[in-house]
């Protein structure tokens, strides 16, 4: 379920920006929290850009 969680946000990433850099794809893929990867996958769909959806993760780790 957690595997799922982690690719479903990688792939809107990858279908909305074309890219998924590889330190945002790291991060993603260490993510434990059901809640954060939902979060991340909501946001995923709603950001303006890449370095939005950057920011809002960087703001997930602290």
């Amino acid at each position: 379920m957690i595997d799922e969680a982690r690719e479903a946000v990688l792939d809107v990433l990858l279908e909305r920006f074309g890219k998924c850099p590889t330190e945002v794809e790291k991060v993603v893929l260490s993510m434990e929290s059901m809640v954060t990867l939902k979060s991340l996958r909501r946001q995923a769909v709603r950001a303006e850009s890449l370095d939005a959806f950057r920011e809002f993760l960087e703001s997930c780790l602290e």
